[in-house]
């Protein structure tokens, strides 16, 4: 090692303590496990249904987050939660709250207790343009979106769109379209 990487190896170790890294993952491991806790995903899942009705331009949600724990426990959040827990904290099975009409903001008329992967799968239905999937000329199979194409066929749906675009010349062997 060379003088200058050496100096350069000093300097690197002395930007982060010990003591600075301990701090660091000790704070990381409670907030992890923060998450997981029924108050933890409670406050995240509040938390998020306040940005997004701002980032959408909706009003706030019309509840407090203690009548939206109140709803939650009523609708079975705790089945969800146990069976969340059970399968090792697997994403898609992360009690999540779905709008039932996405133009209405967060209220309890509009919200249904669902699985994150469930959430995921209703909100990409309605996103994008309808695409078909072509071979040799002949269609398919038509899709409401890349993102439903991706879920049917596994192939990504940044290929499909990037074929879609002509941008590139096929995706899993396939040659792609947007509908017009």
């Amino acid at each position: 090692m060379t003088p200058l990487q050496q100096l350069q190896s000093k300097i690197q170790k002395a930007k982060h303590c010990e003591c600075c890294i301990k701090r660091r993952k000790r704070y990381t491991r409670n907030a992890i496990t923060y998450r997981r806790t029924k108050l933890g995903v409670y406050t995240a899942i509040f938390g998020q249904q306040r940005k997004k009705s701002k980032q959408r331009g909706h009003k706030p949600p019309e509840y407090t987050k203690v009548e939206l724990v109140d709803w939650m426990k009523i609708h079975g959040f705790d089945g969800l939660y146990d069976t969340w827990v059970k399968s090792g904290y697997q994403t898609g099975l992360k009690p999540s709250i779905d709008r039932l009409d996405d133009s209405i903001g967060y209220k309890f008329g509009n919200i249904s207790l669902v699985t994150w992967g469930e959430n995921d799968k209703n909100n990409h239905h309605n996103l994008g343009k309808e695409v078909q999937q072509i071979k040799d000329g002949v269609v398919i199979a038509t899709f409401n979106s890349t993102y439903e194409a991706e879920r049917a066929t596994g192939i990504l749906h940044t290929g499909i769109g990037q074929v879609a675009l002509g941008r590139q010349e096929h995706a899993g062997n396939y040659q792609w379209e947007y509908i017009k």
